[in-house]
């Protein structure tokens, strides 16, 4: 009987989709077999965000993950699958079968509300959050999420403040 070589194939999926700079996303890899201890699978994210092999974290025998803070925004990543081997010592396949890549939103300084626009409101928000008030509960309860720190700490000096809280109102007049 000839003998069929299988590699490992995988779906990716992502705690969110869309991502902000900031932001925390689990990567998870569910692939259709059980794989090898060693080595280790590991992933490349190439595009908008790079990330050469790095080792993913086992769940269980065929399900792996990836913690990874969203470095930079605007455009998409591609997640590729670089190392490891299923029971057989097949090589898994290079590309995931599904979900290749994620996008990452580009990062508008200031526009706290997300509405794309910055405006004399997301200065009233950055003000509030500047002196330990909870502008956004519903939203994203303090503390807020890094990707929301990051557009509102837009002079990039320590924690958000009312100047940050200024300089957005000047930009929105």
């Amino acid at each position: 009987f000839p003998v069929t070589i299988t590699p490992a194939t995988a779906k990716i999926s992502y705690a969110q989709n869309p991502v902000r700079k900031g932001d925390s996303l689990l990567i998870t890899v569910k692939f259709n077999e059980k794989m090898a201890v060693s080595p280790v699978p590991q992933l490349n994210l190439t595009g908008q965000n790079t990330l050469a092999n790095t080792n993913l974290t086992k769940v269980n025998d065929t399900t792996y993950t990836f913690w990874w803070v969203v470095e930079k925004g605007n455009g998409a990543v591609n997640v590729n699958l670089a190392t490891g081997k299923d029971l057989g010592g097949n090589v898994i396949i290079a590309t995931p079968t599904q979900n290749p890549s994620f996008t990452v939103l580009p990062t508008v300084f200031g526009d706290i509300d997300t509405n794309k626009l910055v405006q004399a409101y997301d200065a009233a928000l950055a003000l509030q959050y500047s002196v330990g008030l909870n502008p956004l509960p519903t939203m994203d309860p303090l503390p807020w999420s890094n990707w929301r720190l990051a557009v509102a700490n837009v002079d990039t000096v320590g924690n958000v403040s009312a100047n940050d809280a200024s300089l957005i109102l000047q930009h929105s007049a």
